[in-house]
């Protein structure tokens, strides 16, 4: 989706370059099966790389290159991949177990990452603005910020008035309808008070219900790869070169959340 050689987008300072990305990269992807049979969802090849290259390409292109990698299912083969990404990256694999849930996961890396940190998931292919981002979390004071884009609808609508077919929409977007993007800042302190095993259905709920947790819209590309039929559909995107581009944050958003 990027090479590791393009020239970061200016913007974030030195201290914030240095913040680490924790990648949530341990379920069992068993919508993605078989892909996922025999090799975690993150090393899912799209566009000839794996998944997980994606993502981190997204944080380099910002300068942020230290990655903890929560890992669980084929945790080992994680390991041996992180071994052929750029040397000036610091990629740390953490085994947090099959079972463990998505809040689990992240509690596990919260010794090795600083006071503020970014979270994200392994399969969500974007050009989130991380500047705006980190900017927009700083300046509300919450503890935590949630990535959200407009709901796509998965089939095509058709428009009625009467008993007569007045338009047909591929897929809209619901501009009113907001979902989980999956890249998330969190102040450290903050998430290991509202600990849970789900990420989900407990640890963000609760934020919001203490009004610790704020949202950052996103409206450029975005594309989950969460089954067979996502990895198809991507990889002939991203081959035809329609990928996004991160300086510019534009493009059109599609998919839906892992």
């Amino acid at each position: 989706m990027s090479d590791h050689n393009q020239t970061p987008v200016s913007g974030l300072k030195r201290d914030e370059r240095r913040m680490t990305a924790v990648i949530i990269c341990g379920g069992l992807g068993t919508r993605a099966y078989p892909l996922t049979r025999d090799s975690p969802k993150a090393l899912i090849e799209v566009a000839g790389r794996p998944l997980i290259r994606h993502v981190m390409d997204l944080f380099a292109t910002y300068g942020v290159e230290r990655f903890v990698l929560a890992a669980g299912h084929r945790a080992r083969l994680l390991h041996a991949w992180a071994r052929s990404t750029p040397r000036d990256w610091s990629v740390e694999v953490v085994d947090t177990d099959v079972s463990a849930g998505t809040g689990t996961r992240l509690a596990a890396c919260l010794d090795i990452v600083g006071e503020t940190f970014f979270a994200t998931y392994t399969d969500g292919i974007a050009n989130i603005n991380l500047r705006d981002l980190l900017a927009l979390h700083r300046q509300n004071g919450r503890g935590g910020t949630i990535t959200v884009v407009p709901m796509p609808v998965q089939y095509g609508v058709v428009e009625i008035k009467d008993d007569a077919v007045i338009e047909f929409s591929e897929k809209p977007v619901l501009d009113d309808l907001w979902i989980n993007a999956g890249y998330f800042a969190f102040d450290r302190t903050l998430f290991a008070r509202y600990f849970a095993d789900d990420l989900e259905r407990s640890v963000l709920p609760q934020m919001a219900a203490a009004g610790e947790l704020s949202v950052y819209r996103h409206r450029g590309f975005w594309r989950s790869v969460d089954t067979v039929k996502d990895q198809v559909e991507v990889d002939a995107l991203l081959r035809n070169d329609d990928r996004p581009t991160f300086a510019e944050g534009g493009g059109s958003c599609h998919g839906r959340p892992g």
